[in-house]
């Protein structure tokens, strides 16, 4: 599917889009709020600035996608694949990553505020000013990740993978 078909097809009020390939597409600043999304294909699509509010994106593929300055409050992306994904000031608040794949992705200053992360893998992602305030981790996979920059309030150790993980000097590591 293109992006001009995607456009009309929301415009007539259509929100279902499962499974559909919208693989290196420009959707920048598109409202896609509540958009079921399950299992699409979204490789290296543009998706900067767009509106996610509560969408639906279990199983998606987002690898390498541009998320930058998305709103993802809310949305569900349960085992969705965002490998290398830019989510540079990314609003994911409130948003379910439960067992999504963000090998290498960049979250920079992104707000994870209250986000499940719950079996997550982030290996290599760059973490720098992220807040991770009241978020999930349970068995949130850190290694090689920096952690130094980021908001951890809250945040406790023991429930999270962090082989080879750099934390803050304030705090410390009691299994690592």
């Amino acid at each position: 599917m293109k992006a001009e078909e995607l456009n009309q097809r929301l415009s007539a009020g259509e929100r279902n889009f499962s499974e559909v390939d919208l693989s290196g597409e420009d959707l920048s600043g598109m409202d896609l709020s509540e958009a079921k999304l399950t299992d699409a294909i979204l490789k290296q699509t543009n998706l900067s600035g767009a509106r996610l509010k509560a969408a639906e994106l279990t199983g998606a593929d987002l690898s390498k996608a541009n998320l930058t300055e998305a709103n993802l409050t809310g949305a569900s992306l349960y085992e969705a694949n965002l490998q290398g994904a830019n989510l540079t000031k990314a609003r994911l608040d409130q948003a379910s990553l439960q067992g999504a794949n963000l090998t290498e992705a960049n979250l920079t200053e992104a707000n994870l505020i209250q986000t499940d992360l719950t079996t997550a893998n982030l290996t290599r992602a760059n973490l720098t000013r992220v807040d991770l305030d009241r978020a999930i981790y349970k068995s949130t996979d850190f290694s090689y990740v920096d952690l130094t920059q980021a908001n951890l309030t809250g945040v406790n150790l023991d429930d999270m993978v962090l082989d080879n993980a750099t934390l803050p000097e304030n705090l410390q590591q009691s299994s690592v």
